[in-house]
């Protein structure tokens, strides 16, 4: 049965409605394609602003977080230029680090000792990864290439020494997961939790001589060298992170992500929509999804399985969008922009939830942005050389983390959520506890 005798009223596909238009006539429907195309997204944002009849505030009755006693616990020196990145491995004790200086240092984050010192083709790097086992680190950057090195001998190399200072540190730093956890009870538990920090402290000297095993088996730089070459962008390398030993996503200058199988040298899917580079991209909890920042002043969320894009998140940042990452449930997701604003985008609603912003503290981009275990707390870096603490309850500021003396590149929080770690321009990188 055709369409007309079901009584369905077919329209015409919009090239054969093109075909019909003139030369003359063409500008003239592109305007009004344009002013159509701004009246829909001007009712869908009615639409929405509709049935936002609160903020995340109007809902929030718990006690402020109280951070007093963070502070540095070590300041990690080696690197002789600009860090740009720092990655946490899965044992939550070792580093990656990658600078200017044309190197990519492994340490022990407890002892500050260095692990492995590996030589790069470029002196150019932006992004470093650590791959869940501890079995491998990537990094790329202005040489378009994401150079994956085998580092299997670490376990051997620090798994002596490493396994009870991290044991001390993780029992001991457990306050931090409690200070996001029981927000409410937080002032009646801060002087106990300091008192485990400095025991932990003395626990690690204790632990000095195995330690020093590790230090001393710093490897020769000579003897790591690039297992897998990854080359298929057409711009610099911004951002990886390793989906597992086998698989790991990278984001360009190009304006695209890929997802690669690193065993192959493959490229088993290209993501593609953004208009701007591509800054930095982060996995879900369950590896099913991930979000990209861009320079188009947007955000996108991905589906890995599919490779379509599935939630496009603009409207609320007015310049590039340097730093995204996947709150601790998946649900929501944090962006940090050029602009000096941070926002906590619900996806479920397809709203921002709130806005991070102090006109009188922040006065300059945010460069990266990581969420405590619990999702309670939220760190921002800077160029302006500090660190805030946002309660992401209240979005108020609740302490600033200062020490670094330069452009602080980067931040993240251990995935114990015990320690958070600061990578700067001053060559330094610096571990914070409670």
């Amino acid at each position: 049965m055709s369409s007309a005798k079901r009584g369905i009223v077919v329209s015409e596909s919009v090239e054969e409605q093109v075909r019909k238009i003139s030369p003359n006539e063409l500008p003239q429907a592109i305007d009004q394609a344009k002013k159509d195309a701004k009246a829909l997204k001007d009712q869908i944002e009615k639409a929405k602003q509709a049935n936002n009849d609160a903020s995340l505030q109007d809902f929030t009755s718990s006690k402020p977080l109280n951070l007093h006693n963070m502070r540095c616990k070590s300041v990690l020196k080696g690197h002789l230029s600009k860090i740009y990145c720092v990655d946490w491995c899965a044992d939550n004790t070792h580093l990656v680090s990658a600078s200017q200086d044309g190197r990519m240092i492994v340490w022990n984050a407890k002892t500050t000792y260095k692990i492995h010192s590996i030589p790069l083709t470029s002196n150019w790097i932006m992004t470093c990864a650590f791959a869940p086992s501890g079995n491998m680190v990537a990094c790329g950057g202005l040489d378009n290439t994401c150079s994956i090195f085998n580092i299997n001998n670490l376990a051997s190399t620090i798994g002596t020494g490493g396994n009870t200072s991290n044991n001390n540190i993780n029992s001991s730093n457990h306050n931090m997961n409690n200070s996001n956890n029981n927000s409410n009870n937080n002032n009646n538990n801060n002087n106990n939790n300091n008192n485990n920090v400095q025991n932990s402290m003395m626990n690690n000297n204790s632990n000095h001589t195995s330690v020093a095993h590790s230090a001393a088996a710093l490897n020769d730089m000579s003897d790591i060298k690039v297992s897998k070459s990854l080359v298929a962008h057409n711009g610099y390398l911004s951002d990886c992170e390793f989906i597992s030993d086998r698989h790991i996503i990278t984001s360009s200058g190009d304006q695209s992500c890929m997802h690669w199988d690193i065993e192959m040298g493959q490229v088993l899917t290209k993501f593609t929509g953004h208009l701007g580079d591509v800054m930095n991209v982060n996995i879900s909890p369950d590896h099913n999804m991930l979000v990209s920042g861009s320079c188009d002043k947007s955000a996108k969320v991905w589906d890995i399985r599919s490779g379509k894009c599935v939630q496009t998140i603009t409207g609320h940042h007015t310049s590039d969008v340097n730093s995204v990452r996947f709150f601790p449930n998946g649900l929501l997701i944090g962006t940090g922009s050029e602009d000096q604003t941070c926002s906590l985008f619900d996806m479920r609603a397809n709203q921002t939830l709130t806005t991070f912003e102090d006109d009188t503290l922040v006065k300059e981009p945010v460069t990266s942005l990581s969420f405590s275990k619990s999702g309670r707390m939220m760190f921002t870096s800077y160029e302006d050389k500090k660190i805030i603490a946002w309660d992401t309850m209240t979005a108020k500021p609740v302490k600033t983390l200062v020490g670094h003396e330069n452009s602080v590149s980067h931040v993240q929080v251990s995935p114990n959520g015990c320690a958070l770690v600061s990578a700067s321009w001053d060559t330094t990188l610096r571990v914070w506890t409670v």
